[in-house]
């Protein structure tokens, strides 16, 4: 990225000198235009004629004087830029077309794919506030995601399966300044030039299309048309009444059965209790999805949760459980717990303190723990804790401070 950023800078100083020309130019034209419009004195004779025509010429009406003075709209300004990913992904350009100067804005040589890549390739280097860069992958949101690779041929962005829109504000605050990067570079003048915008804009909008998301189309069945068939008519068996208490309990005891299986929770069902989300993973198992209490300090991922009458057994963090909750500050993970999802708890960055309580835990998902506070300590009894360890190490968390207890 630092030959990125030389070239960013080199535009920067470059377009800098090509303003100071263009002004000058302007100042030049504007002088010579007051000359050239600048009216001559002369003597001309009116004759009688002329007096008369000049008295019969009609006056301008107050309704074309209106028109004469009516102000133009003012022009709204352009501070927008859209990349679509729906019709061309991925977007691409050659390292020896980066812009190095005026010149190549002048002649407008670049595509519009050219140009987005370009404009991704500097918000990933240089712009805090363009989302999350993880492992070349900025993450813009739920399956919102974009890839950034730099060879020495191309840079190239990828949407891959990302879906939906994104949409953000970026300022000149939000760029980072690196060694690589003179003083005099001002990103969102750049970026204007680039994309033609107003030059006196302090921010600009983004707005990124993505592919659709998929829905599945409702399958219309043909009615099938059914031949009479003529059977003979059935004989119910009727069922003897039971003739002692044992009977009358059997009976009973089936009735309940078929009960509870009409009263069996789908798998796939999203539901919320206690103010968290989870969903049915199996006949008597959840995933732990989040916390709908975004404000909440202490979440504690329970060992089972009821639900319409069954219990279910919290087997499961999901991926992303947590991401990016900036209030909570300790997590208490269930007994019933067997894995952590990719990323659960990722950018919390005030989580301190992670008690696992899982007896039989089985995979740690890669960065489950990624840019938490840097206090922070994860606790496993001391049963688990050799095997633990393991599942740290597996999962690339081995800088995670880990302590032991009873």
């Amino acid at each position: 990225m630092k030959k990125v950023f030389r070239t960013i800078g080199n535009v920067a100083v470059a377009i800098a000198v090509a303003a100071s020309m263009f002004a000058n130019v302007q100042v030049s034209a504007l002088a010579a235009d007051a000359d050239a419009s600048e009216p001559v004195a002369t003597e001309t004779t009116v004759t009688g004629a002329e007096e008369e025509n000049k008295e019969e010429a009609p006056a301008e009406s107050s309704e074309e004087k209106k028109e004469e003075t009516k102000e133009e709209a003012p022009v709204a300004k352009k501070d927008t830029i859209y990349i679509n990913f729906k019709e061309e992904n991925p977007q691409i350009i050659a390292i020896n077309k980066m812009p190095n100067g005026p010149e190549d804005f002048a002649t407008n040589n670049y595509s519009t794919s050219e140009k987005n890549a370009f404009l991704i390739a500097m918000l990933n280097a240089s712009c805090s506030a363009f989302g999350s860069n993880e492992d070349g992958v900025i993450v813009l949101g739920e399956n919102k995601e974009i890839t950034v690779n730099v060879d020495d041929v191309n840079i190239s962005v990828d949407a891959g399966n990302s879906t939906g829109k994104f949409e953000t504000t970026v300022s000149k605050k939000d760029f980072d300044k690196t060694g690589d990067m003179p003083d005099s570079f001002d990103p969102v003048e750049t970026l204007c030039d680039i994309f033609d915008l107003d030059k006196d804009v302090e921010s600009f909008k983004i707005e990124i299309t993505f592919a659709d998301e998929k829905t599945e189309e409702p399958t219309t069945e043909e009615p099938k048309t059914e031949e009479p068939t003529t059977e003979e008519p059935k004989t119910e068996e009727v069922t003897p009444a039971p003739t002692n208490s044992d009977d009358k309990k059997a009976a009973e005891t089936v009735k309940d059965e078929k009960k509870e299986e009409s009263a069996k929770v789908a798998v796939g069902t999203d539901f919320v209790d206690n103010g968290y989300s989870y969903k049915v993973t199996a006949a008597d198992e959840v995933t732990f999805a989040g916390s709908q209490n975004k404000a909440l300090k202490a979440v504690n991922i329970p060992d089972s949760v009821v639900y319409q009458g069954t219990t279910f057994k919290v087997t499961a963090i999901a991926d992303k459980a947590l991401f990016g909750n900036k209030k909570v500050t300790s997590v208490t993970v269930g007994k019933n717990v067997k894995t952590i999802g990719a990323s659960a708890f990722a950018k919390c960055g005030k989580l301190k303190n992670v008690k696992i309580d899982a007896t039989n835990l089985e995979k740690i998902g890669k960065k489950a723990f990624n840019k938490n506070s840097k206090k922070l300590v994860v606790k496993i009894h001391k049963a688990s804790f050799k095997s633990y360890k393991k599942l740290f190490k597996k999962a690339k968390l081995s800088k995670i401070k880990l302590k032991k207890i009873k």
